[in-house]
């Protein structure tokens, strides 16, 4: 069956580590259709992961396989994770990595039993290739093996903004070097904000695009998968605002009726 299977992780390319996943995945079904998402995820950074994971997931189409490994802990006792949601899947480390993609979402989780996948793993320190690879597989194949999986209640572990505080905690930085936080817009509905603040730097103003502001002037805007950003205007908030702190103030009142 040619179902897509993508991948994200924090291999890098240049050891092998994502080809032996890939070949893993073409051993059990070769026709499946491999997209590389990257490979370059900072190492370890899980958060980092779930951002990204969150602006691809659901602009795949239905029965789209993701395999997403950032996994510190693996060969520990973190559990193995598989989760459909809106009809695609997720199968990757129980470790937070899936949190941004189950806003205001339906889905069903799974544990991953590992000695039923592998009951002679090869090793500890590879579940991309013994366990995620031979799920993800499976799963493009339309094969479901219940006694692969434990059904269970997800917990999220992202920390998530505090309305009470208004402490919103800092996911990430991409590419560009825009700070990303973990609030959506969807969580403001009702609510004006009054006031933004990171460092020095204090606004009422969410912008709509980054040249709302001078070159090289820092602003806040929502970005294209619906979260917080602090950007600066052709240039890198990251450098801007260096040291990087770990979270933005955020002041609200309700919205008059």
């Amino acid at each position: 069956m040619k179902t897509i299977i993508t991948l994200m992780t924090d291999f890098g390319s240049e050891d092998g580590y994502a080809g032996a996943l890939k070949g893993r995945i073409l051993s059990i079904n070769p026709e499946a259709r491999l997209h590389d998402i990257g490979h370059e995820i900072p190492p370890f950074n899980i958060a980092h992961g779930a951002y990204a994971l969150r602006t691809y997931f659901f602009e795949y189409p239905e029965k789209t396989v993701h395999i997403a490994v950032v996994d510190p802990g693996v060969g520990s006792n973190r559990d193995g994770l598989v989760i459909r949601c809106d009809g695609r899947w997720f199968v990757g480390p129980d470790n937070g990595l899936a949190d941004l993609i189950l806003y205001d979402r339906t889905y069903e989780a799974f544990k991953i039993r590992t000695k039923a996948v592998s009951p002679h793993l090869v090793s500890q320190t590879f579940h991309g290739r013994d366990i995620f690879a031979p799920v993800a597989a499976a799963l493009s194949l339309g094969q479901f093996h219940r006694d692969w999986f434990e059904p269970f209640t997800y917990k999220p572990r992202q920390a998530r903004i505090d309305l009470g505080t208004g402490r919103i905690p800092l996911l990430c930085a991409d590419h560009f070097g825009n700070l990303i936080f973990n609030l959506h817009h969807s969580e403001l509905v009702g609510k004006k904000i009054l006031k933004l603040s990171y460092k020095n730097f204090s606004t009422t103003l969410i912008c709509p695009y980054f040249s709302a502001v001078e070159q090289g002037q820092p602003l806040f805007l929502w970005n294209s998968a619906g979260f917080l950003e602090l950007a600066v205007n052709q240039g890198s908030a990251a450098d801007y605002f260096n040291p990087v702190e770990s979270e933005v103030l955020l002041s609200t009142e309700c919205d008059e009726v």
